[in-house]
Formats: structure tokens, sequence, C-alpha cells
């Protein structure tokens, strides 16, 4: 029998999910931007990516964003 899930979990879980998705989906246009020979700017980034500013200077995903600066230079 599995434990029954309140609504707070419902929502932690969708908040994960839709933070994961939003992650994944930067770190794609990054490589995209890349690829293309794109300038990589942190602004244009989030942009791209329909996301907050917030998100490209997030733990995890400013540091791909830099090496991929770093490449470009």
């Amino acid at each position: 029998m599995t434990a029954k899930r309140t609504p707070a979990d419902v929502l932690r879980e969708a908040r994960k999910q839709d933070s994961l998705a939003k992650r994944t989906r930067v770190l794609a246009v990054v490589d995209e931007m890349k690829a293309k020979g794109e300038p990589i700017t942190f602004l244009g980034v989030a942009k791209a990516a329909g996301v907050s500013n917030w998100l490209v200077y997030a733990e995890g995903v400013r540091e791909h964003i830099e090496a991929a600066r770093k490449s470009q230079a």
C-alpha cells in the first residue's frame, strides 16, 4: 500500500519538475548558442531560454555558462 500524497507533496513535486525543466532548457540554449557561435551572455541565455535572470546565476547553471563564455574567448 502506498502512502497518501498530500496537496503539499503534489505541489512540491510539480515545482521540482518545473525547476528541472527550466534548468535543462537553459543548458540546451547555452549549447545551442555555443554551436552557432553566438556570443553567450547571462541576459541573452535567460531571454532565449525564457527564464528569469535569477536562474542563470543559480548554482549549477552559472558555472556552465561561465565555462561556455571562457571557451569562446
